[in-house]
């Protein structure tokens, strides 16, 4: 009876430890598979955290990264892309999407700003020229013909003066018209190599500084003749304006088979490499140039230098340091740019009897002569979107530029012929005229400085 009674209790009892054994393990389960729910929330919400982080990352990166450096890169004219991306997997998220539309946003506006501020300023500066030109042009024409009616020596040097002060504004105002792309006219004689550098001393304020040794037995061609003029002034002015006011500017040269080099040695106290590099990257004209983007102060001397350099076939530089420890300028005039003196008068005769063509480039920018109602050509583009100066395009490398055809460049040349009569006439007749610029003010630093 006892065992009957049992057995039931056995199996009663077995299956309450089954029971309990089921529920422990689906409690185990439920245990894990919470675990394991919250491992995977927990490892979402690190992802999450990750992503916002470098989402973070990379609005902080197109604020003081990127849009800086793409604003720079355009206002610079150069053509860099901007700085990569920190996490370009999310480029192909809508957040990466937007932030490349934000930078093609800030890429474009910079571009057409630029663009806009390039061309006011030099529709601005040409309308300065051409208000200027005309009266500059007025007063050596004046000049010269009191120099050709008047005979008394203190007139003739008070002419001398007023003479070379307007030379040297006629030759700033010719910097500025290379800004803008304008050119000089040109010239129908051959000039010897020597007066050539002479009329470049005679347009700078410290002209009685300049000592010049020897004598190249060449002529420039007459194309040639007003830029080397004003490249050789530019570097004879930086020159001066960097050396102790008593010392001697020294020109001399070098002839060889290609060429005839003009060196420039000043007694300043030199460049840095880095100052060097930069002025010959000026003065090799092949940079372009933008008014908005020049150096403050402006290196007008050596951007003017290079860019008649690059358009007419001669070299400069300002790459080397003098016997002294100053700087040593060159210009180098090859040989196609050359005539020997004996054969100068028939160049000359040449040059009258058949002109050259006067077919030229393609205009720059806001051409400061250009017809009235015409729109003015912005800058190209480059594929990247960057603007772009147009270079040169076809035609005779030496052609000028018709807008000059108008004007009259060849006016500094009469001016300065005038300036060397007054100073032989006044020598013959006993005076001695003070030299041009003795009574002007100190200028003290410059603000053109080349340096």
């Amino acid at each position: 009876m006892t065992s009957r009674v049992l057995d039931p209790a056995l199996w009663l009892s077995a299956l309450a430890v089954l029971a309990a054994v089921a529920t422990a393990v689906r409690f185990r389960a439920a245990s894990l598979d919470g675990k394991r729910r919250v491992a995977s929330l927990e490892t979402s919400l690190r992802m999450e955290r990750e992503a916002v982080a470098a989402r973070d990352d990379e609005v902080r990166h197109l604020a003081q990264q990127q849009v800086p450096h793409l604003i720079h890169t355009v206002l610079s004219g150069q053509q860099a892309a901007a700085p990569p991306s920190l996490h370009p997997e999310l480029s192909k998220t809508e957040f990466g999407r937007a932030l490349a539309e934000v930078l093609r946003t800030v890429h474009e506006t910079t571009v057409q700003s630029a663009d806009r501020a390039e061309n006011v300023t030099r529709t601005t500066l040409g309308t300065f020229i051409r208000a200027i030109q005309p009266l500059v042009n007025e007063l050596q024409g004046a000049v010269e013909e009191m120099v050709e009616r008047h005979h008394d020596p203190k007139v003739l040097a008070d002419a001398i003066e007023i003479s070379h002060g307007g030379n040297q504004l006629a030759r700033r105002l010719q910097a500025f018209s290379v800004l803008i792309g304008s050119w000089p006219g040109r010239q129908r004689d051959p000039a010897p190599l020597i007066d050539v550098v002479r009329g470049g001393v005679s347009r700078i304020r410290d002209y009685d500084r300049i000592e010049i040794t020897g004598e190249a037995p060449f002529a420039v061609t007459s194309r040639a003749v007003e830029p080397i003029v004003l490249s050789l002034a530019e570097l004879l002015d930086n020159a001066a304006r960097h050396s102790e006011p008593g010392t001697k500017v020294q020109v001399w040269y070098v002839s060889a088979a290609n060429g005839v080099t003009v060196f420039i040695d000043d007694a300043g106290i030199g460049m840095t490499p880095e100052n060097r590099a930069n002025a010959g990257l000026l003065l090799s004209g092949g940079q372009q140039i933008w008014i908005t983007q020049m150096r403050n102060p402006p290196q007008l001397g050596f951007v003017t230098a290079g860019q008649y350099a690059d358009r007419y076939g001669f070299r400069a530089g300002a790459d080397q340091i003098s016997a002294t420890g100053g700087v040593r300028a060159w210009v180098f005039i090859p040989q196609e740019l050359l005539v020997p003196l004996a054969d100068v008068p028939k160049a000359a005769e040449q040059a009258r009897t058949h002109p050259p063509v006067t077919t030229s480039a393609p205009a720059p920018p806001a051409e400061p002569a250009s017809v009235a109602g015409e729109p003015p050509q912005y800058p190209t583009r480059a594929d990247s979107g960057l603007p772009q100066r147009t270079r040169q395009g076809a035609g005779p490398r030496h052609a000028a530029s018709p807008v000059h055809e108008t004007q009259t460049p060849s006016d500094g040349g009469r001016a300065v012929g005038a300036f060397l009569r007054g100073v032989e006439r006044a020598g013959t007749q006993g005076g001695q005229p003070s030299g041009p610029g003795s009574h002007l003010p100190d200028e003290g630093k410059h603000t053109d400085d080349d340096r």
